[in-house]
């Protein structure tokens, strides 16, 4: 815990991706960071957001922009709509992912799910939130515990506004909401991830880790190196909705 007190929160919107890019290698990269932003005023780390927030959804960590905060402005995804099924709630499922049993996968909403992704709904009940994001080739197992005579199955609860990137593996209890997971990640079995936390490219979460809200994670075994503003929810939640609303078939008008 000691660690976790002399790296001082980012205090700017930069760990989720804004500004100038550099990427969260260590601590000391960070407390750089923090010591070039602690001059402003609260209302004008939180006004210094860049308008291509997450353009390229990497982790990164930044310096804070100039200038008044606009809206976001995210590249238009287009895709066939023949390889994608179109759900009554608004969901968007690739016909080139695997999902078994599906009769245990409950979306809500608005999610979309990528081609080669596999969730194990076979396993135990999967439940995904609204305005989430599955990237490809993820694969989505509910947690087990082994037991005297074999193994038991938890069900998975994925929080609204969530974003797993692509080659990820998510064996977690549970998933809060206004959470972001890294390219390449390993979220291992029983892990939780509370609301407004970020889990760094590549990083291998250790069975049964619990990330408190607005921690920053990374490395294998992941630790926390940081931690998130207090606006967090508000921009997750508009990035997760901006990716929903150009992710459009190409036939869509713009």
């Amino acid at each position: 815990m000691a660690a976790v007190k002399e790296l001082q929160p980012p205090t700017t919107p930069s760990a989720l991706g804004l500004g100038k890019v550099g990427h969260l290698e260590d601590g000391a990269a960070a407390a750089k960071i923090v010591e070039r932003t602690t001059t402003l005023t609260s209302s004008q780390k939180i006004e210094k957001v860049s308008s291509k927030l997450a353009t390229s959804l990497t982790v990164t960590l930044a310096e804070p922009v100039h200038g008044e905060m606009s809206a976001l402005v995210l590249p238009v995804v287009e895709y066939n709509r023949a390889n994608f099924i179109e759900t009554a709630k608004g969901n968007k499922i690739s016909r080139e992912c695997v999902l078994s049993g599906s009769q245990n996968i409950i979306l809500q909403g608005k999610t979309v799910i990528k081609k080669r992704a596999i969730l194990r709904g076979d396993l135990a009940q999967i439940r995904i939130g609204r305005y989430c994001t599955i990237g490809e080739l993820c694969v989505i197992r509910p947690a087990y515990k082994a037991l005297q005579r074999g193994f038991a199955f938890y069900p998975m609860q994925i929080g609204a506004n969530v974003i797993i990137g692509k080659n990820s593996v998510i064996q977690a209890a549970c998933i809060g909401c206004n959470v972001r997971i890294g390219e390449g990640c390993v979220v291992s079995r029983r892990s939780i991830l509370k609301d407004c936390c970020l889990l760094l490219d590549g990083s291998v979460l250790a069975p049964d880790t619990v990330m408190p809200p607005f921690s920053i994670f990374g490395g294998s075994p992941a630790k926390i190196v940081g931690e998130l503003p207090i606006c967090t929810p508000e921009l997750i939640s508009a990035l997760c909705f901006e990716t929903f609303s150009k992710f459009r078939a190409k036939s869509d008008p713009a």
